[in-house]
């Protein structure tokens, strides 16, 4: 297995009122986190930024191969597909905006990547859920079939392809590209891989790692 890693980091922080993944929480910015992890694993990484920050990111970060991003999420983990290296099999696409994953999470996707194509972690949703239109309850869903998707989520090269060839609509992530001609695999998610959305979210963040310092949090 020839794998590498895509990491999206090219938000432009309409809704958080800043670039996010560029955050400096204790001593470095937030998409190293992650980056750090995941280099562990794979021979090489890519990461997808705004194109005011390529120059930038290619003169400081020696890790990964720096790449402009596109408008939409889709477009970015595209961009980073069509700069794999000839020879790459599987790919590993991250969000840069979910700092806090586990060796053992990212070790427990390669292990499925051998016999699936595609692998999501995912963590099961415990809230009554409802289905609402124009301000209104439709109808509740049965929680025992929903799971939040997390990131990274890992994919044979190949069946990432075929499935941006597919393309039709909104994507709100990568496995949904393929979930119309492949099976995807979900593997246990962890809660703690928690993504950066508002400046809520950052706070906890500080909490998490304050709590790591003495902790076994990134094993």
């Amino acid at each position: 297995m020839n794998l590498w890693a895509i990491i999206l980091a090219g938000g432009r922080g309409t809704r958080f009122g800043e670039k996010k993944q560029f955050l400096n929480l204790f001593g470095k910015p937030l998409y190293r986190y992650s980056l750090e992890i995941l280099s562990e694993f794979v021979q090489g990484a890519i990461l997808v930024v705004p194109r005011e920050d390529v120059e930038r990111l290619r003169r400081e970060e020696d890790n990964a191969l720096v790449v402009e991003g596109g408008k939409e999420r889709y477009e970015s983990s595209k961009k980073g597909l069509e700069s794999l290296p000839d020879g790459v099999t599987h790919v590993l696409i991250h969000d840069a905006s979910r700092p806090f994953i586990t060796r053992n999470l990212v070790k427990n996707i390669i292990r499925y990547l051998e016999e699936f194509n595609a692998v999501i972690p995912a963590v099961p949703v415990h809230d009554a859920l409802k289905l609402c239109r124009d301000g209104f309850v439709v109808r509740t869903l049965e929680r025992e079939h929903v799971f939040r998707a997390q990131t990274p989520q890992g994919f044979k090269v190949e069946t990432l392809r075929e499935g941006f060839k597919r393309l039709e609509g909104k994507v709100y992530d990568d496995s949904q590209l393929v979930e119309g001609f492949e099976k995807v695999k979900i593997i246990p998610g962890d809660e703690r891989n928690i993504k950066i959305t508002t400046k809520e979210d950052l706070t906890l963040a500080a909490s998490i790692l304050k709590g790591a310092c003495n902790s076994p949090l990134l094993s």
